[in-house]
């Protein structure tokens, strides 16, 4: 069948949609047009307020089937860090949970910066961001060092500690959520902020070591040269 004859045939049938050349509708193309990429030469973190997001995926190597995710919000000044469990990478399930945590930081957001991923780029995150005062940028496609904050907690704080294993049922789901829950220091504790190490008090000091400080510190290279 030739496609005048198609078009033909199907003329009546297109005629009851009525004009849609003008209906409202945003296509993806449009929509990854009105968010800036940004790299990571270009994003800053001399303030709080920087922060990137990321999925983890728990599918255990079989992409098949529904399967549980992990949310990272990573601030790139502070370190501070939430993991969320997702039981999908659906929108509406990411979208919950991400403004969850964003409204619930201890800092204003002041931009926004995810990859490519459908998840993120949608019209409600930046209708959201729009709302908040967010600057919403994105990575360049197939660039994972542009999220390079967010990337290395993805392995410090979720592979190192839950692995590569499979996650797809409700109790796995709780088991993973009880990861995120505050107040876990591995998810909320941010790194610029460790707790400095302690003296035990009943340890014995060794008549011998003699306290380290800057004024004892043996000259470097640079001032014997200058003497």
């Amino acid at each position: 069948m030739g496609s005048a004859t198609m078009d033909r045939l199907l003329r009546a049938e297109k005629a009851k949609g009525g004009n849609r050349r003008h209906a409202p509708r945003t296509k993806p193309g449009s929509l990854l047009r009105l968010i800036p990429i940004v790299s990571s030469r270009e994003l800053s973190a001399a303030a709080p307020g920087q922060v990137e997001v990321d999925l983890v995926s728990h599918d255990g190597g079989k992409a098949a089937g529904d399967h549980c995710y992990t949310l990272t919000v990573t601030d790139r000044c502070s370190g501070w860090t939430q993991i969320v469990a997702v039981p999908s990478r659906a929108q509406v399930v990411v979208f919950a949970a991400l403004t969850t945590v964003l409204t619930s930081l201890p800092f204003p957001v002041l931009v926004l910066h995810s990859d490519n991923g459908s998840e993120f780029i949608n019209n409600e995150l930046r209708r959201f961001c729009d709302a908040h005062g967010i600057r919403f940028t994105r990575s360049r496609p197939y660039h994972k060092n542009d999220n390079c904050y967010v990337e290395s907690k993805n392995w410090t704080l979720v592979r190192r500690c839950l692995g590569y294993r499979r996650f797809d049922t409700k109790s796995q789901l709780a088991d993973l959520q009880t990861v995120g829950d505050p107040p876990c220091s591995a998810c909320q504790h941010p790194p610029a902020f460790h707790d400095p190490p302690r003296e035990d008090p009943d340890r014995e000091q060794d008549p011998e070591e003699v306290p380290c400080s800057l004024d004892s510190a043996p000259p470097t290279s640079a001032s014997s040269r200058g003497q």
